[in-house]
Order: C-alpha cells, then sequence, then structure tokens
C-alpha cells in the first residue's frame, strides 16, 4: 500500500491527540483546538485539528493550513514522506475505536439557509465555551448565491487576536463550524456582480464590503490558501477584473495563482501601505 494512504487511513481522534496535545486544549463540532505546535502561543484558541480528518487551521496565520501528515512533517521537521512514514510505523498495530470513513455524517449541511436559522446563528457564537475560547464575534457576513444563502463568515476577537470562522446550518437545525463544501465556493459578493460594474477582488470580507465606485468588490471563503478552490467562473469571460491582494508574501502569491488560471486579471501594486 502507498505509505501516504496508509497514513491516512490511520488518522484517527486518539492519533491526533497522541502527537499532539496542551493543557487547554478543547473541543468544539469535532475541531480539536490546542496551542500551536508551529508557532509559539500561550493558549489555545486560534489553531484547530478536525479530529475526523486530521486537517487543520491556523487562524491566526493567513494561509497555514494542510492535511496531518504535512502538520506532523512541520511539527516534527521531517519530510513529508518520513512523518508518513512515522505515522505508519508508530500506530500501525494500535487498536482505534473510529466510524467507518464512509459512513454518512449524522447531518447534512443545508445550503440555502432558512432566515429562521439566523437567529440560532447569533446564539450559537455568543454562547459563553465559544466566547472564552476564541473570543465575541464583532461581524458577520453572509455568503449569497442565487438569492441563497449558504454560509457565514463570523470575526471572533479575544485579547487582540482575531479568529475568522466559517459556519453553516445542517438539517439537523443547528449550526456547525467549518465550510460545507469541500470544492467550488462561490465568492463573497458574487451577487453584486454586474455588466456595468468593473470588478475588484480583495483578501477578507472586511475589505470587500467597502463601496468602490464603479466596481463589485468580491472575496473569498477561507483566506489565500483557498483561493483555487473557490469557483471563478464568472471571471471567465470578464476583462475588467482587478486583484488588490494583501501587501504580504501570501497575498501576492494567491493573486499570481489566481492569474495563471485567468491571465486577464490585472494585480494591483501598492507601495508604502501596511
Amino acid at each position: 500500500m502507498d505509505i501516504f494512504l496508509e497514513a491516512r487511513n490511520l488518522v484517527s481522534e486518539p492519533v491526533i491527540k497522541k502527537y499532539f496535545y496542551s493543557d487547554d486544549s478543547f473541543v468544539s463540532c469535532r475541531e480539536y483546538f490546542i496551542k500551536s505546535p508551529l508557532r509559539v502561543d500561550n493558549h489555545a484558541g486560534s489553531f484547530c485539528v478536525n479530529l475526523d480528518t486530521g486537517y487543520y487551521i491556523d487562524n491566526a496565520r493567513s494561509g497555514v493550513e494542510g492535511d496531518f501528515i504535512d502538520l506532523v512533517s512541520k511539527a516534527f521537521n521531517l519530510s513529508l514522506k518520513d512523518a508518513a512514514e512515522k505515522i505508519v510505523s508508530e500506530n500501525s498495530g494500535m487498536i482505534i475505536e473510529q466510524k467507518e470513513k464512509t459512513e454518512k455524517p449524522k447531518y447534512e449541511p443545508v445550503l440555502n439557509i432558512p432566515k429562521e436559522a439566523f437567529e440560532l446563528f447569533d446564539k450559537h457564537v455568543n454562547n459563553k465555551f465559544i466566547v472564552e475560547k476564541i473570543g465575541k464575534p464583532v461581524k458577520a457576513w453572509r455568503y449569497i448565491k442565487d438569492n441563497q444563502c449558504w454560509c457565514v463568515v463570523a470575526r471572533h476577537e479575544i485579547e487582540g487576536k482575531k479568529n475568522v470562522k466559517p459556519y453553516h446550518f445542517g438539517n439537523d437545525n443547528k449550526w456547525h463550524s467549518g465550510n460545507p463544501l469541500k470544492k467550488d465556493y462561490p465568492p463573497f459578493n458574487i451577487d453584486k456582480i454586474a455588466d456595468n460594474k468593473k470588478i475588484l477582488i480583495v483578501e477578507g470580507e472586511k475589505c470587500a464590503s467597502v463601496d468602490v465606485d464603479g466596481f463589485a468588490v468580491i472575496s473569498w471563503v477561507g483566506g489565500s490558501s483557498q483561493i483555487l478552490k473557490t469557483d471563478w467562473s464568472v471571471l471567465s469571460e470578464r476583462e475588467d477584473v482587478f486583484f488588490w491582494p494583501d501587501n504580504d508574501e501570501p497575498g501576492y502569491k494567491c493573486a499570481l495563482e489566481l492569474k495563471q488560471k485567468y491571465p486577464k486579471i490585472k494585480i494591483l501594486k501598492c507601495h508604502d501601505f501596511p
């Protein structure tokens, strides 16, 4: 069996907790929050690992995310192959009590969130547990396509730090953390695109909520690492698309990645700005 496939098949809650643990760790909606093993971190809350898939996200650092093999590789300073071999050699004989990966989840995401669900959303993101761990929500943005809301992104703030998290609604009548889609995410503000407006792509819902005369300002969910998982087909026939990236390396990198797919995009470079 391929060593990477074998390692991925071993990813489970016991294996994840075996390698990564912090004294203030906690679990919310199958997301395992720990102090970051990749940087100095004073408390759990911004770094999480999904206990079913092993996928990790550092909400405090844009674009820092990946699968469990990648996390083990970076945390233990190993190559990806050595990390996979470590997981297999140290856990292949372990009895893992886990649900079959083919088992269907207990709920299915609702991609047309009903209006009454938003009252539940406010209660969900303001509950004491979430506020104490990742901060009080200060702003939320709805992702709309064809007049239907399929996802909500909230910005939490705690001790001067921000945590930006997507949420989705399930047919169990509950809100859950995470993006309900695996790929082809509709862009933020896609409903504002019109033939008589140029398109300006920016990073982050906060920036995309600023009105710019003559432009439809759009963004995407998940930060710079998710740029190519977004469905940008709306750009395919347009010649008036501008990308204003964050003034940092991840920002320009994701802009160039999108330009490779849509060469007509014009990248704006700003100097002497943070």
